[in-house]
């Protein structure tokens, strides 16, 4: 959130295409045991899946930010990213995923607030592995 606040990075967008939604929402529905029927009996709209299920798991997503390099922001692009939601106890949703870009390999910890049938306010902390401590040299080791 400080890299945010003092104006380093900006707000991190992302989004699913309409034909991944569609195969992701038809996933979960499978995953669930859902036969596809809605209350009254009538077969679903399977072709409206993905714009009618909210949130949607899926390894297809995609997004990007701006990352201050000196004066100017350069856009870092995810290649990919996987954001699982998983429902908790106070309504909303904890997401988790992971992703890919220029950077590196990254997690995505957070939570989603839904406000209405297919919106809502996420908070993701995006978090690259620190990099691993040089090897010391022989330098210091002791001669035999």
């Amino acid at each position: 959130r400080e890299h945010y606040n003092s104006g380093q990075t900006s707000n991190f967008h992302f989004g699913l295409e309409a034909h991944h939604a569609q195969l992701a929402a038809e996933a979960m529905n499978k995953a669930d045991g859902s036969d596809g029927k809605k209350e009254d009996g009538q077969q679903s709209q399977s072709a409206q899946l993905g714009t009618t299920t909210f949130p949607v798991d899926s390894a297809q997503y995609k997004g990007s930010f701006k990352m201050r390099k000196g004066v100017k922001y350069q856009s870092i692009i995810d290649k990919q990213i996987v954001l699982k939601f998983r429902k908790n106890s106070q309504g909303s949703y904890n997401v988790h995923g992971k992703g890919i870009n220029s950077i590196g390999t990254f997690t995505l910890v957070g939570t989603l607030i839904l406000s209405g049938n297919g919106s809502g306010h996420v908070e993701l902390y995006r978090m690259y592995p620190l990099a691993p401590a040089p090897a010391p040299t022989g330098s210091g080791a002791a001669a035999a």
